[in-house]
Formats: C-alpha cells, structure tokens, sequence
C-alpha cells in the first residue's frame, strides 16, 4: 500500500470559458497548497489562452503556480473526421503537464471548469485515508493471479458505471504520477473500435484494451445505449438471465474495478449491506442508492459495492449472479478473451428476445519542477461589475462557501438590478450550465447589440449547443424556443449567414407552436408588419378555439420575436405569481428596453 510520503501536485487542464469559476477552482488549489494538502500547481492551456486575461496570467505567476502552454491541435488534425478528437485535446494538455512534472510524485488531475465539487471530494477522501493501494498485492487478495496488471498502484475515480464500462467522471482523478502516464493516448477510437468514444471512456479503457481483449469486443459488439433503459426495464420486471458474453465481460470488469481502482462517491454512507447484491442490481437503482440509474447508465457509488458483490457468500446468490463469479474463481487467461462462436449465437439469439431489448443492441460484427514551500499572495477575487467592492468581497465569499456557483450568481443577478452592460459576468457560467433564462437573457442582450467581440462569440456557442440539444433530445419548450427565435432575428438583422443547424432548431420550434404556419413563417420574418400580422391572426385563432395555454405561447413567441410592447400589455396579465423567476426575467427586458419596445 502507497502511503502519503510522496508531493501531491495538481494538474489543471482546460481553457479558461468561465474566468469566475476558474479562480474558484485556483483559489481552492491555492488553500490546499499553503496547508500541505498539496504541494505543486501546473496549469496546462492552449498558447495565447491567456492573452486576454494578463492581469490573471501575472497573478497565477506571483501566486508560484506554474504555466505550461501547448500548441492547439485543432489545426493538425482538422481533416480528420473523430469523435476521440476531444479527448486528445485534454490528454494534449495532461500528457504537457506531466512532462514538467516531478515524476515521484501524486497527481490529483482536474479542469478549468466544472470540475470543482469532484476535486473537493477527491481530495476530502484522500485525506481521510492517504493511501493508494498496490494493484499487484489487490489481485493476490483476491485470488486473481492471473488478471493482468496495468497500473502499479490504483487510481482514485469518481462514477464507475455499468452499461458504459470503463467510464468515469473526467472531472478529477488521482493516482501515481507513472499510472496517470498510461492513460494517455492518440488513437483514433473509430479506427480502433470501428466506433467512437467519449472522452471519459477513453481516458480510462486504454490500458486494458491490448490485455483485455474481452473489452475491446464489448465495445465493438455491443451498442450499450438502447440497452441502458431497456436493461433497467427488464431487471426491474424481474428479468435475470444474460447471455455468456455479458456475464463474463461483465466479471473481468468487476475485477478490474476490484484491483485497479478506487471508486469513492459524491455522499459519504455506511459500508454495510442488508442483503445479498445480485448480477441484475447492477443495471436498475437499488440497494438504497448505492446503484443508481441515470441516463447514462448506473452509477456504482463506491467501490464497496464491488467489494461486497466479489466476497459475498455464493452460495446465497441466484444462478446467473453465481455464474458470474465462477468465471473468477479461479480467473482464467481464457476469460479475458473475445466472444467465442456460442456466445456469438446467443448473442444473436437475444438480440431477437423483445422481453430483453426491443431496440437493435448487437452491432454488425465480422467472423522539471521540484517541490517547495510557497505560500499564496493574493486573493484570486475577480472583479464583479457593476457592484460596489464591499458587495463584491460579500459576493466572492459566498462563492467559495457554495457547490454551485453559477445557481448563486443567477439569484444574485435576480435581485441586484446589474446593468445590461455587466449582466453577462453573472450570467455566463449558469447559461452554460444550460439554465434557459440565462440563455435568454444573454441573448437579448446579444440582439440588442454593443457587447464584447468573445461575449459574442460564447453566447452564440451556448446558445447553439444548448439548443441543439434540445432539438436532438426533443425537449424543445417555449423559452428555449424565444432563445431560438431571438438568435435567429439577431443574424438575419445583421446580415449573417443562417447555418443549416439553426434553420433546424427554427424548424422544430414551428413544429412545436406554429406547425401549419412554418413556410409563412418565413417569408413573414422579413418584414415586422407581416410578422406582427402572422402573430395576430394566430394568436386570434387559437383564442377563437380556447386554446389558452398554446395562445399564451405563442404571445411570448411574438413579444420575442417583435419585442413590441403590445404583446407586452397581452402577455403580462397572463403571468402567474408563482412564476417568479419568469416574471423577474421579463422585468428585467421590459425595464431595460430588451423587449416592450
């Protein structure tokens, strides 16, 4: 077992998107580093990432954390048609920093952005238990002498996951200097698996692709999306037969996660189980929370839980869940490899059971730094405009006490009445969480003109992706449709080019609201008295047939588009008092001259 005897050095990845929450995450890094919790700080970014914010570049350096810049890759492989390509983007900016980094030491590795409450809760956990353990002495505890050893000592993750193997959080991880070295890799997942990866997979499955040949064929037989729900239905109506493959793919990943790493979760709980946790647990939420199912798969809470599976009584488990274990005991090199012929004939047979998946699972398959005492020198306090500089050290000290800054600068927006012209430093961070009045704000904003060129450009970037998210996941409602709408009138106003996916997302917003007046739509958007008339028959006839609710809609889709104020004066005395947020987010437009022209 690794003790804490070695530097623990932080490396942060990423591109400064969010300058509040990045100070944040330093200013907590800085904390650590002046109580020994940590020793070093390297912050690995693109060249020129910090060109616009010098002042924050000059106060990194005075604060001794070190900067290694990196060409972006972008350029070089922009030809190349890959999803892996934002993978190599952090393993581009994580390989740069270990190779400044002193080599004897830890890595507690972590992002510029949306990475902090994972790194509190790495670093909370290492600190109760500074230890990591030896993978080789793992597999003899377990009896699994055979099972090959790809780290030396494991690796501290957040978010182990059935359905989606070998994923984890990319938020933070912690391990060995050597070991977090062998996650890095450039291959092209699409040539390697004939299909992609997300970047949270590929950080972590590469190290046991070549030795684990199981793995490689999980991914490249088996689309584990559509069964993600469907697994979930079918253990839950008490489904509990597998095929072979999946039961043996799925004990070679149980010890994988047994020895090479440590799982810790976001809520700390007792380690004691009240009953015996079976194959099929694993795919539905059960146990009390310690398997939880998400759209992303089951979240396994700590590595308790794989402990407890791997050590508990056989005799006490049901048929498959005992068929699962036998392939460990002992653990065979045969079990690590690629589906034989009768798992490939089952595996087709399944894949014709609708009780197991309605959906088409099974895919086509063919036969130098060195440590030293430093001590933080100044505060990493942004500026907050618009604001006196009491309210902003009372404004920054309830940043650093909260989990979810972007929530707390939203309601600080709410109530303080901040100009136009400094809305966007409040607002940012929860728009690109995805909070839709924000996204709306910033929008109007953008359309009313006068702000900065990279505010432009960010609001442009998030209300895009955020909206085709929507469209894509059909959750498309009436204010993701008015951000729509208000960034469609902003480029037609200013001559701008109308890409194919924006046309898209008005699409789908007319098939929403307005789906026997989309063509009319369109030749009516060009001029405001032809909308205000498209707006006005509509709104008419939806009231001749009682159509309240779609009614009111479409008046906010008219007052967004128009920003009239007569549609103001329909739409206000519909408003309800429980409709806070909405009511103070259209004051604010009203009051600043957004919308209610």
């Amino acid at each position: 077992m690794l003790m804490v005897e070695k530097a623990v050095w932080a490396i942060v990845c990423g591109t400064i998107r969010d300058e509040i929450e990045f100070r944040l995450m330093m200013d907590q890094l800085l904390q650590w580093r002046d109580n020994q919790i940590i020793q070093g700080i390297v912050l690995s970014t693109w060249t020129d990432e910090l060109k616009p914010f010098k002042s924050l570049e000059e106060l990194l350096r005075e604060n001794q954390v070190s900067i290694v810049y990196s060409q972006p890759i972008d350029q070089r492989v922009q030809n190349i048609q890959t999803n892996s390509i934002n993978y190599w983007r952090q393993a581009t900016q994580l390989q740069a920093a270990l190779n400044v980094t002193p080599t004897d030491t830890i890595i507690l590795k972590t992002r510029t952005d949306r990475a902090l409450p994972s790194t509190k809760q790495l670093v909370n956990y290492w600190q109760r238990h500074h230890s990591l353990p030896d993978v080789r002495e793992s597999c003899q505890q377990y009896g699994y002498t055979d099972l090959p050893v790809e780290f030396k000592h494991q690796i501290i993750v957040l978010k182990g996951r059935t359905g989606r193997i070998m994923q984890f959080t990319d938020y933070a991880f912690l391990g060995e200097h050597a070991d977090i070295r062998k996650l890095i890799n450039f291959d092209v997942s699409e040539l390697y698996f004939t299909r992609d990866l997300v970047a949270n997979t590929q950080f972590f499955i590469y190290p046991f692709l070549r030795d684990y040949p199981i793995i490689k064929a999980y991914f490249q037989l088996i689309n584990f999306r559509p069964l993600l729900e469907d697994l979930k239905q079918y253990t839950i109506s008490g489904g509990k037969d597998f095929p072979v493959f999946f039961q043996r793919v799925y004990a070679v990943y149980f010890a994988i996660l047994a020895t090479h790493f440590q799982i810790i979760g976001m809520n700390e709980r007792s380690e004691r189980f009240n009953d015996c946790i079976e194959f099929s647990d694993f795919f539905h939420s059960s146990h009390d929370g310690r398997l939880k199912h998400d759209a992303l798969g089951v979240v396994i809470e700590s590595s308790a839980v794989i402990e407890y599976f791997l050590r508990q009584p056989v005799n006490r488990l049901d048929l498959v869940s005992q068929h699962v274990r036998q392939f460990l005991q002992p653990l065979m090199v045969t079990s690590l490899e690629r589906a034989n012929k009768t798992e490939m004939e089952e595996l087709v047979r399944y894949s014709h059971n609708p009780d197991f998946s309605k959906n088409k699972w099974l895919r086509s398959y063919q036969t130098v730094l060195i440590s030293s005492e430093q001590k933080q020198q100044k505060s990493m306090q942004p500026v907050f405009p618009g604001i006196s500089k009491a309210k902003q050290s009372a404004l920054w000290s309830r940043c650093l006490q909260t989990d979810n800054v972007s929530r707390l600068l939203l309601d600080f927006w709410l109530e303080a009445n901040v100009e136009p012209k400094d809305t966007a430093a409040y607002l940012l961070s929860s728009a690109k969480a995805g909070n839709q009045y924000s996204i709306l704000t910033l929008t109007r904003l953008l359309r009313r003109g006068n702000l900065p060129t990279p505010t432009v450009l960010e609001i442009e970037r998030i209300n895009d992706f955020n909206a085709k998210m929507h469209r894509l996941h059909h959750t498309i409602n009436v204010k993701v449709s008015c951000y729509i709408l208000s960034r469609y009138f902003y480029r037609q106003s200013n001559g701008f080019k109308i890409s194919r996916e924006l046309s898209q997302q008005v699409d789908a917003v007319l098939d929403r609201y307005l789906p026997q007046k989309k063509q009319e739509f369109y030749i009516c958007s060009e001029s405001l008295n032809l909308l205000e008339n498209y707006f006005d028959e509509e709104i008419q006839r939806l009231q001749g047939l009682n159509r309240y609710v779609r009614r009111r809609r479409v008046i906010e889709l008219a007052l967004e588009t128009t920003q009239l104020n007569r549609y103001w004066q329909q739409l206000q005395p519909l408003l309800r008092e429980n409709e806070r947020v909405n009511l103070k987010v259209y004051n604010y437009a009203i009051q600043h001259d957004l919308l209610g022209k």
